[in-house]
Parts: structure tokens; C-alpha cells; sequence
């Protein structure tokens, strides 16, 4: 593929938007058209990050512009791979659509395609388990049967005769065009569509409904994968199952059970586990210095320190507990700690947040600096209160 570079412009943060004119009627395909992702590739060795309009304007993105230059023509090398996900990810979409509507007079509303997975919007409240495996059989039956996946041209007068999945009205953009794009998959589906797409349901091998999700109002959102994708993701689940069956030593159809197992075992040492953080955290509490000092500093792990003040018996006090982790773990009875907390970020970098009697935080800063300046404002607010 051959293109003029009519214009470069520096984005400021490292990237090159160039404007090109391609030769012989050829395209490239721009993200997010139609829901689908645009073309990748490179440009006389120089990647292609990013495809758009602007206008009627053609423009790549580029992280390097080497061998570019305005009023030059350069060769555009197309990520043929990444034609053939998009073809099977959008040719699977129509194909699930199109079912969806036979099967279920659903009508589709939305669909975005990305690097990992494809979504749809239909309008739906709810897509039940037994729905999702009846549309996705039904339509992995189709694609085994073969249906030719055809595209053809028509005039706005032949386009208004057909009989089209969509009857929404569309833009006078589209209807004003010379020829309307069409893609049809056997006698199942035909629509308007300027998009990628395989020539055969064949060649979309497999589709498999990953996830169902509720969103606004009465849609509800399917996530999936075809062809290439689909094979990895089973690769990918095939082994972490491989792993979990080595891990776990049972079968297959023994995982579920397996789990439950662990998962009883893990709450029940939790519970012993907070028991016995509860007692020492008791026990530390009743150890703790008696002095006049407002302020007690303890250092442990964040579970202990987070026990200790429920077992603290003073009238007022600030507790600053220090985790293993450099994290300053406060709780107070008689002091705002809100106060605390803003008047220690108007002097240190920290990052946190306090409520009235417990909050956190975490600095760089020195913690004996820190500590020394909690120790006077605890004792301005005493030599106020007195």
C-alpha cells in the first residue's frame, strides 16, 4: 500500500500525527468505525500507533517519523494478522446478532470491539444462563455450517428494496453515498457495513460468550470472543486448570469441591487468627507504659496495631501505630484527629486520610520527625483545653 504524506504534526507528547492520501483506491481502516479497531502496521519502518478522520481527512499516528517527510510517498505495511482477528471478531458479531434476533427478537443497540474481547448491547433486563448457551450453540452451529459471508454494493433507490436486519434510520451521510456497503451471511443476516469481515462463517471457527452484564436502564452487556481469540482463551483457562488440578492433586470435576474445601479451611483459620490477634493485642494494650504522655507509639504489623486501641483504657489519648510498612496508623479518644491529619500535611509530604478518631497515612519523611510533631500538637491542644 502507497500513500503521500501531505502533512506532520508534533503532538507535544511524543507522538507524530501524519496526513496521508493513499494510491489506487486502497483503505485503511480508522479506530473505532463501526466498533471495530483500526488498522496496524508501519509506515517506512515506523509503527503505527493509532489510524483517524479528521473531516475527510485521512491521518496515522506514529511514535517515530523516520523517512517521513512532507509531499514524500511512502509504503504502508498492513498488519495482515490483525485484518484477519478484526474479520473474524466482526463477522461473529453480525453472526451472533443476527441470532439473537431470530431466536430471541432481541435487538442489538451497541458494539465496541477491543484488543482482548468484543461487546455487545442488546435490549435485554435479563439474558439468563439458559439463554446464553442456547444462543451461543446455536450460533457455533452455524458457523460449522459454512455460510457464505458476501458484501456487495448498492445504489440509495436498490438499498431502500432490501430486507435489512436493521431498519433504524440512518444518516443522510450514508444514503447520500453513491454506492451503500452491504454484508450479508448466507440467508441469516444483511446489513450495512463499511467494516472488516471473513468470507465464510468457517473462518470464524468458534464463539464463546465470556461474560453477561447488567448496565443502565433494561440493556444488558455480552462480552466474547471468536476465532483466534477464542482458541487462546481456551489455551489459556486449559492451563491454568492444568495448574490448579497439579497444585490441588484431584481431577477435573474435583476442582469446584477441592476449593469449597480451602475456602472453609482459610475462614476458619481466620477466625482463630483474629482470636488470637485480639488476646495479644489485649495483652499489649494492658503493657503499655503508664505516663502522662497523651501520645503512645507501638510498632507491630498493621492487624495487631489495628486491635490495640479498642483495649486502651485513657480518658484521651492519640495512638500512632507504626506497620511494618512505613504506614502511620492513628486512632485517639478526647483529640480530632482531622485536625491532626491537616495540620501534618500542611508540613510533610504525606498521603492518607483521617476520619475523627481513626485515620492512616504513609510519608518518606522522617518518623521521628513525624512523631515529634504529633507530640507537640497533642500538647498545644492539652495547654488550650487546661
Amino acid at each position: 500500500m502507497r500513500a503521500k504524506i501531505q502533512d506532520v504534526v508534533n503532538t507535544g507528547n511524543g507522538l507524530l500525527n501524519v496526513k496521508i492520501l493513499l494510491e489506487n483506491s486502497e483503505k485503511l481502516y480508522v479506530d473505532g468505525e463501526g466498533g471495530q479497531l483500526g488498522d496496524r502496521g508501519e509506515v517506512e519502518g515506523n509503527k503505527i500507533i493509532g489510524v483517524k478522520k479528521m473531516g475527510k481527512d485521512l491521518w496515522i499516528t506514529l511514535k517515530t517519523a523516520k523517512d517521513i517527510s512532507i509531499g514524500t510517498y511512502v509504503n504502508i505495511d498492513i498488519d495482515h494478522e490483525r485484518r484477519i482477528d478484526i474479520a473474524q471478531q466482526h463477522s461473529a458479531q453480525h453472526l451472533l446478532t443476527a441470532v439473537l434476533k431470530r431466536e430471541l427478537d432481541v435487538d442489538t443497540v451497541g458494539f465496541q470491539m477491543s484488543e482482548a474481547f468484543s461487546t455487545i448491547d442488546i435490549a435485554l433486563g435479563l439474558f439468563t444462563e439458559f439463554q446464553r448457551n442456547l444462543i451461543e450453540d446455536i450460533v457455533n452451529k452455524e458457523i460449522q455450517v459454512g455460510h457464505p459471508i458476501n458484501v456487495n454494493l448498492y445504489s440509495p433507490e436498490e438499498f431502500k428494496q432490501l430486507e435489512l436486519r436493521m431498519r433504524k434510520e440512518l444518516s443522510h451521510k450514508i444514503l447520500s453515498q453513491e454506492k451503500i456497503r452491504v454484508v450479508s451471511i448466507g440467508k441469516i443476516d444483511r446489513n450495512p457495513c463499511g467494516g472488516l469481515h471473513v468470507k465464510n462463517t468457517l473462518e470464524i471457527g468458534l464463539l464463546k460468550i465470556t461474560k453477561v452484564e447488567k448496565i443502565k436502564g433494561n440493556l444488558t452487556r455480552l462480552y466474547f470472543v471468536a476465532g483466534n481469540r477464542a482458541l487462546k482463551l481456551f489455551q489459556e483457562e486449559h492451563e491454568i486448570i492444568g495448574n490448579l488440578i497439579r497444585k490441588l492433586t484431584c481431577g477435573f470435576e474435583e476442582i469446584p469441591d477441592r476449593v469449597d474445601s480451602l475456602l472453609r479451611s482459610v475462614k476458619a483459620l481466620k477466625s482463630i487468627q483474629k482470636k488470637y490477634v485480639e488476646r495479644l493485642a489485649d495483652y499489649t494494650a494492658r503493657e503499655l507504659p503508664v505516663s502522662d504522655e497523651a501520645v503512645i507509639v507501638y510498632e507491630d504489623t498493621a492487624e495487631i496495631i489495628n486491635a490495640i486501641p479498642k483495649f486502651i483504657e485513657r480518658k484521651a489519648y492519640v495512638f500512632v501505630g507504626i506497620s511494618e510498612d512505613n504506614k502511620f496508623i492513628l486512632a485517639a479518644k478526647g483529640f480530632d484527629l482531622r485536625e491532626l491529619f491537616t495540620h501534618l500535611k500542611q508540613k510533610y509530604a504525606i498521603q492518607g486520610g483521617c476520619g475523627p478518631t481513626k485515620g492512616q497515612f504513609v510519608t518518606r519523611e522522617k518518623h521521628e520527625e513525624i512523631l515529634k510533631e504529633i507530640k507537640h500538637w497533642v500538647e498545644r491542644k492539652r495547654s488550650y483545653e487546661s
